[in-house]
Protein backbone atom coordinates (compact mmCIF):
# COMPACT_ATOMS: atom_id res chain seq x y z
CA UNK A 1 0.00 0.00 0.00
CA UNK A 2 3.16 2.32 0.93
CA UNK A 3 4.36 2.01 -2.49
CA UNK A 4 1.56 2.91 -4.59
CA UNK A 5 0.89 5.54 -2.68
CA UNK A 6 4.40 6.85 -3.49
CA UNK A 7 3.69 5.78 -6.98
CA UNK A 8 1.06 8.47 -7.07
CA UNK A 9 2.71 11.14 -5.42
CA UNK A 10 5.28 10.89 -7.88
CA UNK A 11 3.00 11.02 -10.72
CA UNK A 12 0.98 13.82 -9.24
CA UNK A 13 4.36 15.87 -9.30
CA UNK A 14 5.14 14.79 -12.48
CA UNK A 15 1.53 15.75 -13.80
CA UNK A 16 1.63 18.70 -11.70
CA UNK A 17 4.87 20.01 -13.80
CA UNK A 18 4.10 18.85 -17.43
CA UNK A 19 0.61 20.75 -16.70
CA UNK A 20 2.54 23.89 -15.36
CA UNK A 21 5.61 24.43 -18.06
CA UNK A 22 3.50 22.91 -21.40
CA UNK A 23 1.98 26.12 -21.79
CA UNK A 24 5.17 28.02 -21.38
CA UNK A 25 7.32 25.30 -23.72
CA UNK A 26 4.64 26.53 -26.49
CA UNK A 27 4.81 29.90 -26.32
CA UNK A 28 7.72 29.95 -27.70
CA UNK A 29 8.28 29.41 -31.71
CA UNK A 30 10.91 28.77 -33.79
CA UNK A 31 11.03 29.82 -37.58
CA UNK A 32 13.16 28.56 -39.97
CA UNK A 33 13.38 30.75 -43.50
CA UNK A 34 16.00 30.89 -46.69
CA UNK A 35 16.21 32.94 -50.00
CA UNK A 36 13.99 29.97 -51.29
CA UNK A 37 11.65 28.69 -49.02
CA UNK A 38 8.38 28.16 -49.20
CA UNK A 39 4.96 26.88 -47.62
CA UNK A 40 3.76 26.98 -43.66
CA UNK A 41 6.45 24.59 -42.12
CA UNK A 42 9.25 26.66 -41.30
CA UNK A 43 10.72 23.92 -39.92
CA UNK A 44 14.90 23.18 -41.07
CA UNK A 45 14.44 21.02 -43.09
CA UNK A 46 11.56 22.78 -44.99
CA UNK A 47 12.02 26.09 -44.45
CA UNK A 48 9.59 28.84 -45.79
CA UNK A 49 9.85 32.29 -47.15
CA UNK A 50 11.07 35.13 -44.89
CA UNK A 51 7.82 37.04 -45.20
CA UNK A 52 6.05 34.09 -44.53
CA UNK A 53 7.47 33.69 -40.97
CA UNK A 54 7.14 36.88 -40.30
CA UNK A 55 3.52 36.77 -41.36
CA UNK A 56 2.96 33.89 -38.85
CA UNK A 57 4.80 35.48 -35.89
CA UNK A 58 2.59 38.47 -36.19
CA UNK A 59 -0.52 36.72 -35.62
CA UNK A 60 0.07 33.59 -33.57
CA UNK A 61 0.15 34.88 -29.96
CA UNK A 62 3.51 33.71 -28.92
CA UNK A 63 7.25 34.37 -28.30
CA UNK A 64 9.00 34.13 -31.95
CA UNK A 65 12.46 33.35 -33.23
CA UNK A 66 13.34 33.37 -37.00
CA UNK A 67 16.55 31.74 -37.50
CA UNK A 68 17.26 33.51 -41.55
CA UNK A 69 19.90 30.34 -43.56
CA UNK A 70 22.17 31.55 -45.65
CA UNK A 71 21.88 33.64 -49.06
CA UNK A 72 20.71 36.93 -49.96
CA UNK A 73 17.19 38.11 -49.49
CA UNK A 74 15.41 40.58 -51.82
CA UNK A 75 12.34 42.34 -50.81
CA UNK A 76 11.18 42.94 -53.93
CA UNK A 77 8.48 45.74 -54.24
CA UNK A 78 7.85 46.22 -51.04
CA UNK A 79 9.79 45.80 -47.72
CA UNK A 80 9.48 42.76 -45.77
CA UNK A 81 7.18 43.78 -43.14
CA UNK A 82 5.79 42.98 -39.30
CA UNK A 83 3.18 44.86 -37.50
CA UNK A 84 0.75 43.87 -35.37
CA UNK A 85 -2.53 44.59 -36.32
CA UNK A 86 -4.29 42.59 -34.66
CA UNK A 87 -3.12 43.88 -31.12
CA UNK A 88 -2.22 40.47 -30.32
CA UNK A 89 1.35 40.35 -30.28
CA UNK A 90 2.63 41.43 -26.62
CA UNK A 91 5.80 38.80 -27.11
CA UNK A 92 9.24 39.37 -28.00
CA UNK A 93 10.59 38.99 -31.72
CA UNK A 94 13.50 37.85 -32.60
CA UNK A 95 15.14 37.77 -36.26
CA UNK A 96 18.64 36.59 -36.40
CA UNK A 97 21.46 34.65 -38.63
CA UNK A 98 21.29 30.44 -37.96
CA UNK A 99 23.65 30.00 -35.40
CA UNK A 100 27.05 29.28 -37.20
CA UNK A 101 26.47 31.90 -39.52
CA UNK A 102 28.45 35.73 -40.05
CA UNK A 103 26.78 38.73 -40.49
CA UNK A 104 28.07 38.77 -44.10
CA UNK A 105 26.51 35.53 -44.70
CA UNK A 106 22.97 36.37 -44.50
CA UNK A 107 21.96 39.61 -46.49
CA UNK A 108 18.45 41.32 -46.72
CA UNK A 109 18.49 43.56 -50.19
CA UNK A 110 16.36 46.05 -51.12
CA UNK A 111 17.83 46.71 -54.51
CA UNK A 112 17.67 50.49 -54.37
CA UNK A 113 14.12 50.55 -54.65
CA UNK A 114 12.25 49.81 -51.61
CA UNK A 115 12.38 50.03 -47.69
CA UNK A 116 14.36 46.64 -46.64
CA UNK A 117 12.98 45.93 -43.01
CA UNK A 118 9.67 47.47 -41.17
CA UNK A 119 8.97 45.97 -37.80
CA UNK A 120 6.25 47.79 -35.78
CA UNK A 121 4.36 46.93 -32.27
CA UNK A 122 3.94 50.12 -30.79
CA UNK A 123 0.39 49.44 -28.69
CA UNK A 124 0.21 51.30 -25.65
CA UNK A 125 -0.11 48.43 -23.37
CA UNK A 126 2.06 45.98 -24.88
CA UNK A 127 5.05 46.24 -22.52
CA UNK A 128 6.88 42.65 -23.50
CA UNK A 129 7.08 43.38 -27.36
CA UNK A 130 10.89 43.36 -27.31
CA UNK A 131 12.83 43.18 -30.49
CA UNK A 132 16.49 41.64 -31.61
CA UNK A 133 17.98 41.55 -34.80
CA UNK A 134 21.46 39.99 -35.08
CA UNK A 135 23.98 39.06 -37.56
CA UNK A 136 22.52 40.39 -40.48
CA UNK A 137 23.19 42.81 -43.20
CA UNK A 138 20.44 44.96 -44.57
CA UNK A 139 21.63 46.77 -47.71
CA UNK A 140 20.40 48.98 -50.55
CA UNK A 141 17.76 50.05 -48.68
CA UNK A 142 15.66 52.97 -50.14
CA UNK A 143 12.62 55.14 -48.62
CA UNK A 144 11.25 58.74 -48.67
CA UNK A 145 10.22 57.67 -45.75
CA UNK A 146 12.08 57.07 -42.08
CA UNK A 147 14.44 54.08 -41.77
CA UNK A 148 16.08 53.03 -45.12
CA UNK A 149 17.37 50.26 -44.14
CA UNK A 150 15.36 49.30 -40.87
CA UNK A 151 11.86 51.32 -39.58
CA UNK A 152 11.25 49.57 -35.83
CA UNK A 153 8.86 51.35 -33.21
CA UNK A 154 8.33 48.66 -30.53
CA UNK A 155 6.90 49.25 -27.10
CA UNK A 156 9.36 47.16 -25.94
CA UNK A 157 13.61 46.67 -25.37
CA UNK A 158 15.53 46.46 -28.25
CA UNK A 159 18.96 44.56 -29.24
CA UNK A 160 20.43 45.21 -32.16
CA UNK A 161 23.88 43.30 -32.38
CA UNK A 162 26.45 42.32 -35.02
CA UNK A 163 24.86 43.48 -37.46
CA UNK A 164 26.23 45.81 -41.03
CA UNK A 165 24.08 48.21 -42.66
CA UNK A 166 25.29 49.70 -46.07
CA UNK A 167 24.13 51.82 -48.24
CA UNK A 168 20.61 52.56 -47.24
CA UNK A 169 18.48 55.60 -47.91
CA UNK A 170 15.83 57.15 -45.96
CA UNK A 171 14.09 60.62 -45.38
CA UNK A 172 15.83 60.39 -42.03
CA UNK A 173 17.32 57.26 -40.24
CA UNK A 174 19.04 56.40 -43.45
CA UNK A 175 20.33 53.22 -41.84
CA UNK A 176 18.06 52.70 -38.68
CA UNK A 177 15.08 54.51 -37.51
CA UNK A 178 14.20 53.47 -34.32
CA UNK A 179 11.72 54.57 -31.58
CA UNK A 180 11.07 52.97 -28.06
CA UNK A 181 8.95 54.22 -25.48
CA UNK A 182 9.93 53.45 -21.53
CA UNK A 183 11.87 50.34 -22.86
CA UNK A 184 15.88 50.43 -23.48
CA UNK A 185 17.96 50.26 -26.21
CA UNK A 186 20.52 48.77 -27.28
CA UNK A 187 23.31 49.11 -30.69
CA UNK A 188 26.28 47.25 -29.87
CA UNK A 189 28.62 46.42 -32.53
CA UNK A 190 27.28 47.15 -35.53
CA UNK A 191 28.72 48.61 -39.13
CA UNK A 192 27.10 51.24 -40.42
CA UNK A 193 28.64 52.59 -43.64
CA UNK A 194 27.42 54.61 -46.70
CA UNK A 195 24.05 55.50 -45.22
CA UNK A 196 22.19 58.77 -46.28
CA UNK A 197 19.27 60.77 -44.60
CA UNK A 198 18.24 62.16 -47.85
CA UNK A 199 15.72 65.34 -45.96
CA UNK A 200 16.45 65.02 -42.09
CA UNK A 201 18.36 63.71 -39.74
CA UNK A 202 20.59 60.61 -38.74
CA UNK A 203 22.21 59.27 -41.72
CA UNK A 204 23.78 56.02 -40.07
CA UNK A 205 21.25 56.02 -37.47
CA UNK A 206 18.09 58.21 -36.02
CA UNK A 207 17.13 56.02 -32.28
CA UNK A 208 14.68 57.56 -29.58
CA UNK A 209 14.35 55.80 -26.29
CA UNK A 210 11.19 58.35 -25.16
CA UNK A 211 9.90 58.69 -21.69
CA UNK A 212 11.63 58.88 -18.40
CA UNK A 213 12.59 55.31 -18.13
CA UNK A 214 13.85 55.37 -21.56
CA UNK A 215 17.57 54.08 -21.92
CA UNK A 216 19.49 54.28 -25.07
CA UNK A 217 22.99 52.21 -25.26
CA UNK A 218 24.91 52.88 -28.46
CA UNK A 219 28.34 51.45 -27.97
CA UNK A 220 31.24 49.60 -30.22
CA UNK A 221 29.71 50.46 -33.66
CA UNK A 222 31.56 51.63 -36.75
CA UNK A 223 30.33 54.49 -38.27
CA UNK A 224 31.94 55.69 -41.95
CA UNK A 225 31.06 57.87 -44.47
CA UNK A 226 27.43 58.30 -43.69
CA UNK A 227 25.47 61.55 -44.95
CA UNK A 228 22.48 63.56 -43.55
CA UNK A 229 20.93 67.00 -44.65
CA UNK A 230 19.71 68.03 -41.07
CA UNK A 231 21.64 66.70 -37.62
CA UNK A 232 23.81 63.89 -37.33
CA UNK A 233 25.73 62.96 -40.46
CA UNK A 234 27.00 59.09 -38.33
CA UNK A 235 23.73 59.42 -35.67
CA UNK A 236 21.36 60.94 -34.26
CA UNK A 237 20.23 59.98 -30.85
CA UNK A 238 18.01 61.36 -27.98
CA UNK A 239 16.09 59.46 -24.76
CA UNK A 240 14.23 61.37 -21.80
CA UNK A 241 16.02 59.16 -19.49
CA UNK A 242 19.67 57.11 -19.80
CA UNK A 243 21.92 57.74 -22.55
CA UNK A 244 25.11 56.03 -22.93
CA UNK A 245 27.41 56.52 -26.12
CA UNK A 246 30.82 54.94 -25.49
CA UNK A 247 33.71 53.01 -28.13
CA UNK A 248 32.32 54.20 -31.06
CA UNK A 249 34.51 55.09 -34.19
CA UNK A 250 33.10 58.01 -36.34
CA UNK A 251 35.24 58.37 -39.84
CA UNK A 252 34.23 60.61 -42.56
CA UNK A 253 30.61 61.33 -41.96
CA UNK A 254 28.90 64.76 -42.58
CA UNK A 255 25.85 66.90 -42.08
CA UNK A 256 25.36 68.52 -45.44
CA UNK A 257 23.31 71.67 -43.76
CA UNK A 258 22.98 71.74 -40.36
CA UNK A 259 24.89 70.17 -37.37
CA UNK A 260 27.02 67.51 -35.62
CA UNK A 261 28.45 65.88 -38.65
CA UNK A 262 29.68 62.58 -36.82
CA UNK A 263 27.03 62.82 -34.05
CA UNK A 264 23.76 64.67 -32.65
CA UNK A 265 23.03 64.10 -29.26
CA UNK A 266 20.03 65.75 -26.97
CA UNK A 267 19.24 64.63 -24.14
CA UNK A 268 15.59 65.62 -22.69
CA UNK A 269 14.71 67.42 -19.66
CA UNK A 270 13.96 64.25 -17.71
CA UNK A 271 17.08 63.08 -18.76
CA UNK A 272 19.07 60.80 -15.63
CA UNK A 273 22.78 60.09 -17.06
CA UNK A 274 24.37 61.37 -20.63
CA UNK A 275 27.64 59.71 -20.94
CA UNK A 276 29.95 59.99 -23.99
CA UNK A 277 32.90 58.03 -23.40
CA UNK A 278 35.95 56.82 -25.37
CA UNK A 279 34.46 57.40 -29.01
CA UNK A 280 36.67 58.63 -32.09
CA UNK A 281 35.68 61.43 -34.31
CA UNK A 282 38.00 61.71 -37.17
CA UNK A 283 37.48 63.43 -40.75
CA UNK A 284 33.91 64.55 -39.89
CA UNK A 285 32.19 67.83 -41.65
CA UNK A 286 29.52 69.51 -40.85
CA UNK A 287 28.27 72.37 -42.42
CA UNK A 288 27.59 74.83 -39.05
CA UNK A 289 28.11 73.85 -35.82
CA UNK A 290 29.84 70.34 -34.10
CA UNK A 291 31.14 68.99 -36.83
CA UNK A 292 32.27 66.43 -34.65
CA UNK A 293 29.46 66.26 -32.14
CA UNK A 294 26.89 68.37 -31.69
CA UNK A 295 25.30 68.21 -27.72
CA UNK A 296 22.23 69.92 -27.06
CA UNK A 297 21.77 69.32 -23.27
CA UNK A 298 18.28 70.01 -22.20
CA UNK A 299 18.70 67.86 -19.03
CA UNK A 300 17.09 69.45 -15.37
CA UNK A 301 19.57 69.81 -12.94
CA UNK A 302 19.95 66.25 -11.21
CA UNK A 303 21.16 64.84 -14.52
CA UNK A 304 24.52 63.51 -14.46
CA UNK A 305 26.76 64.63 -17.66
CA UNK A 306 30.17 63.17 -17.97
CA UNK A 307 32.15 63.58 -21.66
CA UNK A 308 34.77 61.64 -21.04
CA UNK A 309 38.10 59.61 -23.01
CA UNK A 310 37.70 60.59 -26.49
CA UNK A 311 39.45 61.81 -29.35
CA UNK A 312 38.06 64.33 -31.87
CA UNK A 313 40.60 65.17 -34.31
CA UNK A 314 41.01 66.46 -37.91
CA UNK A 315 36.91 67.81 -38.11
CA UNK A 316 35.82 70.80 -40.46
CA UNK A 317 33.43 72.80 -40.30
CA UNK A 318 32.75 73.15 -44.43
CA UNK A 319 30.93 76.84 -44.69
CA UNK A 320 33.42 79.25 -43.74
CA UNK A 321 31.88 81.42 -41.80
CA UNK A 322 29.85 81.01 -38.25
CA UNK A 323 31.21 77.76 -37.47
CA UNK A 324 31.08 76.64 -33.78
CA UNK A 325 33.13 73.86 -32.28
CA UNK A 326 34.98 72.05 -35.32
CA UNK A 327 35.54 69.01 -32.50
CA UNK A 328 32.44 69.52 -29.45
CA UNK A 329 29.85 71.88 -29.32
CA UNK A 330 28.30 71.63 -26.60
CA UNK A 331 24.70 73.84 -25.61
CA UNK A 332 23.40 73.48 -22.38
CA UNK A 333 20.14 75.39 -21.82
CA UNK A 334 19.35 73.85 -18.26
CA UNK A 335 20.81 73.34 -15.37
CA UNK A 336 22.71 70.28 -15.79
CA UNK A 337 26.16 69.57 -14.03
CA UNK A 338 28.58 69.09 -16.67
CA UNK A 339 32.28 67.40 -16.47
CA UNK A 340 34.37 67.16 -19.77
CA UNK A 341 37.46 65.13 -18.73
CA UNK A 342 40.04 63.49 -20.26
CA UNK A 343 39.56 64.48 -23.98
CA UNK A 344 41.88 65.00 -26.92
CA UNK A 345 40.92 67.41 -29.28
CA UNK A 346 43.41 68.54 -32.38
CA UNK A 347 43.52 69.77 -35.62
CA UNK A 348 39.74 70.62 -35.78
CA UNK A 349 38.44 73.31 -37.99
CA UNK A 350 35.71 75.51 -36.70
CA UNK A 351 36.15 80.17 -37.17
CA UNK A 352 34.29 80.75 -33.21
CA UNK A 353 36.30 77.45 -30.75
CA UNK A 354 38.21 75.32 -33.58
CA UNK A 355 37.95 72.99 -30.58
CA UNK A 356 35.57 73.71 -27.92
CA UNK A 357 32.61 75.61 -28.14
CA UNK A 358 30.53 75.92 -25.09
CA UNK A 359 27.32 77.60 -25.22
CA UNK A 360 26.17 78.35 -21.59
CA UNK A 361 22.52 79.51 -21.22
CA UNK A 362 21.61 78.95 -17.82
CA UNK A 363 22.78 81.16 -14.99
CA UNK A 364 22.55 77.50 -13.12
CA UNK A 365 24.69 75.83 -15.11
CA UNK A 366 28.45 74.17 -14.14
CA UNK A 367 30.63 72.90 -16.86
CA UNK A 368 34.03 71.66 -15.27
CA UNK A 369 36.84 70.97 -18.32
CA UNK A 370 39.69 68.60 -16.51
CA UNK A 371 42.71 67.11 -18.26
CA UNK A 372 41.91 67.66 -21.52
CA UNK A 373 44.56 68.07 -24.33
CA UNK A 374 43.72 71.17 -26.85
CA UNK A 375 46.27 70.99 -29.87
CA UNK A 376 45.99 72.67 -32.91
CA UNK A 377 47.75 74.17 -35.86
CA UNK A 378 45.04 76.65 -37.00
CA UNK A 379 44.38 80.14 -36.92
CA UNK A 380 41.48 80.93 -35.48
CA UNK A 381 40.26 80.56 -31.45
CA UNK A 382 40.62 76.98 -29.51
CA UNK A 383 37.92 77.25 -27.43
CA UNK A 384 34.85 79.91 -27.06
CA UNK A 385 32.49 80.05 -24.45
CA UNK A 386 29.44 82.08 -24.72
CA UNK A 387 29.81 84.09 -21.52
CA UNK A 388 27.78 87.27 -19.55
CA UNK A 389 30.71 89.43 -21.29
CA UNK A 390 29.60 88.47 -24.66
CA UNK A 391 25.77 88.80 -24.43
CA UNK A 392 24.99 84.91 -23.36
CA UNK A 393 23.77 84.61 -19.75
CA UNK A 394 26.23 81.81 -18.78
CA UNK A 395 26.85 79.74 -15.55
CA UNK A 396 30.23 78.75 -14.21
CA UNK A 397 33.11 77.18 -16.33
CA UNK A 398 36.00 75.89 -14.54
CA UNK A 399 39.14 74.48 -16.20
CA UNK A 400 41.59 72.88 -14.43
CA UNK A 401 44.82 70.94 -15.44
CA UNK A 402 44.04 71.45 -19.14
CA UNK A 403 46.91 71.45 -21.98
CA UNK A 404 46.47 74.31 -25.01
CA UNK A 405 48.89 73.62 -27.33
CA UNK A 406 50.02 75.58 -30.88
CA UNK A 407 47.81 78.74 -29.97
CA UNK A 408 49.27 81.80 -32.15
CA UNK A 409 47.94 84.85 -29.42
CA UNK A 410 48.31 85.37 -25.40
CA UNK A 411 46.22 83.26 -23.51
CA UNK A 412 42.79 85.66 -22.74
CA UNK A 413 42.41 86.52 -26.76
CA UNK A 414 43.21 83.40 -28.19
CA UNK A 415 42.11 80.42 -25.91
CA UNK A 416 38.96 82.25 -25.59
CA UNK A 417 37.14 84.07 -27.82
CA UNK A 418 36.10 86.78 -24.78
CA UNK A 419 37.80 87.50 -21.26
CA UNK A 420 34.94 86.18 -19.11
CA UNK A 421 34.29 86.32 -15.66
CA UNK A 422 32.47 82.83 -15.64
CA UNK A 423 35.54 81.35 -16.28
CA UNK A 424 38.24 80.04 -13.76
CA UNK A 425 41.19 78.57 -15.54
CA UNK A 426 43.92 79.19 -13.53
CA UNK A 427 45.03 76.32 -12.14
CA UNK A 428 47.41 73.73 -13.24
CA UNK A 429 47.13 74.28 -16.80
CA UNK A 430 49.74 74.02 -19.45
CA UNK A 431 50.93 75.39 -22.58
CA UNK A 432 53.44 73.47 -24.29
CA UNK A 433 53.27 71.10 -27.35
CA UNK A 434 51.53 67.84 -25.78
CA UNK A 435 54.31 65.33 -27.44
CA UNK A 436 51.58 63.06 -28.86
CA UNK A 437 53.51 59.65 -30.56
CA UNK A 438 52.70 60.36 -34.22
CA UNK A 439 49.98 62.66 -34.66
CA UNK A 440 50.21 62.83 -38.29
CA UNK A 441 49.05 59.05 -38.89
CA UNK A 442 46.03 59.89 -35.70
CA UNK A 443 48.39 58.59 -33.08
CA UNK A 444 47.22 60.86 -30.31
CA UNK A 445 48.96 58.82 -27.61
CA UNK A 446 51.40 60.38 -25.27
CA UNK A 447 55.45 59.77 -26.15
CA UNK A 448 57.74 58.93 -23.18
CA UNK A 449 58.67 62.63 -23.26
CA UNK A 450 55.02 64.22 -23.04
CA UNK A 451 54.82 66.69 -20.81
CA UNK A 452 50.95 65.29 -20.14
CA UNK A 453 52.38 62.66 -18.23
CA UNK A 454 50.88 62.51 -14.32
CA UNK A 455 50.05 66.32 -15.14
CA UNK A 456 46.54 65.45 -14.53
CA UNK A 457 44.11 66.33 -11.45
CA UNK A 458 41.98 63.67 -9.05
CA UNK A 459 40.83 66.63 -7.29
CA UNK A 460 37.52 66.35 -5.01
CA UNK A 461 35.60 67.75 -7.88
CA UNK A 462 37.13 65.14 -10.67
CA UNK A 463 37.55 61.84 -8.75
CA UNK A 464 34.19 60.23 -8.54
CA UNK A 465 33.97 61.61 -12.44
CA UNK A 466 36.93 60.08 -13.78
CA UNK A 467 36.22 57.10 -11.90
CA UNK A 468 32.88 56.35 -13.59
CA UNK A 469 34.27 54.99 -16.24
CA UNK A 470 37.41 53.65 -14.94
CA UNK A 471 39.13 52.95 -18.20
CA UNK A 472 40.90 55.20 -21.01
CA UNK A 473 40.42 55.44 -24.50
CA UNK A 474 42.67 51.87 -25.05
CA UNK A 475 40.72 50.01 -22.35
CA UNK A 476 43.36 50.67 -19.42
CA UNK A 477 42.69 51.77 -15.96
CA UNK A 478 42.69 55.20 -15.88
CA UNK A 479 44.11 56.46 -12.01
CA UNK A 480 47.68 54.73 -11.03
CA UNK A 481 49.26 55.23 -8.03
CA UNK A 482 46.89 58.50 -7.26
CA UNK A 483 47.70 60.18 -10.65
CA UNK A 484 46.19 60.56 -13.95
CA UNK A 485 47.69 61.68 -17.29
CA UNK A 486 45.92 64.40 -19.69
CA UNK A 487 44.22 63.63 -22.87
CA UNK A 488 42.27 60.13 -23.56
CA UNK A 489 45.06 58.49 -23.43
CA UNK A 490 46.78 56.78 -20.47
CA UNK A 491 50.43 56.31 -20.89
CA UNK A 492 52.77 53.34 -20.66
CA UNK A 493 51.73 49.78 -19.76
CA UNK A 494 51.00 48.13 -16.11
CA UNK A 495 50.19 44.99 -14.54
CA UNK A 496 46.93 45.78 -11.97
CA UNK A 497 46.75 44.13 -9.06
CA UNK A 498 43.90 44.14 -7.46
CA UNK A 499 40.43 42.90 -8.98
CA UNK A 500 42.35 41.59 -11.83
CA UNK A 501 39.62 39.57 -13.80
CA UNK A 502 36.85 42.09 -12.79
CA UNK A 503 35.19 39.63 -11.11
CA UNK A 504 34.22 42.07 -8.20
CA UNK A 505 35.90 40.32 -5.73
CA UNK A 506 39.97 39.98 -4.83
CA UNK A 507 40.41 36.17 -4.53
CA UNK A 508 42.41 33.67 -4.60
CA UNK A 509 42.57 33.95 -8.71
CA UNK A 510 43.63 37.33 -8.32
CA UNK A 511 46.15 36.60 -6.00
CA UNK A 512 47.46 33.99 -8.45
CA UNK A 513 47.89 36.50 -11.39
CA UNK A 514 50.00 38.29 -9.35
CA UNK A 515 51.97 35.74 -8.33
CA UNK A 516 52.44 34.64 -11.91
CA UNK A 517 53.32 38.30 -13.06
CA UNK A 518 56.41 38.72 -10.85
CA UNK A 519 58.39 35.61 -12.96
CA UNK A 520 57.20 37.45 -16.20
CA UNK A 521 58.05 41.13 -15.79
CA UNK A 522 61.38 42.57 -15.32
CA UNK A 523 63.13 45.02 -13.59
CA UNK A 524 61.91 48.20 -15.76
CA UNK A 525 58.00 46.77 -15.31
CA UNK A 526 55.64 49.07 -13.36
CA UNK A 527 53.02 47.46 -10.62
CA UNK A 528 49.81 49.38 -9.52
CA UNK A 529 47.17 48.50 -7.03
CA UNK A 530 44.36 48.71 -8.60
CA UNK A 531 42.16 52.56 -7.15
CA UNK A 532 39.36 51.64 -5.73
CA UNK A 533 40.20 49.02 -3.15
CA UNK A 534 42.96 50.59 -1.21
CA UNK A 535 43.51 54.90 -1.40
CA UNK A 536 46.98 55.92 -0.79
CA UNK A 537 46.24 58.88 1.94
CA UNK A 538 46.99 61.21 0.10
CA UNK A 539 44.42 60.34 -2.92
CA UNK A 540 41.05 61.65 -2.34
CA UNK A 541 37.95 59.22 -2.24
Amino acid sequence: MYFWKRLRLVFGIAFFWFFLLAPLNATAQVFYVSPNGSGNVCSPSTPCSFQTALNLSSSNGQEDTIYLMAGTYVTGSNPFTYSDDNHSENFPLSIEAQPGLSNEQVVLDGESSTQVLYVLNSWYDHDAADFTLKSITIRNGKTSSQGGGLYVWVNGDIKITDCIFDGNTGASGGGIYLVTSNHRAYVFSCDFRNNTASDGEGGGILASALGPAGELFVQENLFTDNTSKSNGGGASLTTDGTLFVERNHFTNNKSTSQSGGALFVAPQTTCKTFLLNANTFFHNSSHYYGAGTYCMENALQNCKVIICNNIWAENTGINGANIGGGGLYYSATQSAQTHIINNTFANNYGTWGEELYLAIMNSDTSVTVSNNIFWKNGEYFSIYIWSPDNNGESGSVYGYYNDYAHVIRQYDSTIFRYDTAAWDGSDGNLYVNPAFVDASNKNYRLSDTSPCIDSGTISESTVSMIMEPLRDADGKKRVIQCVVDMGAYEHGDYWHIGDYNDDGDIDGEDLATFAKSIYVTTLTDKFAVEYGHHYPPSCPH
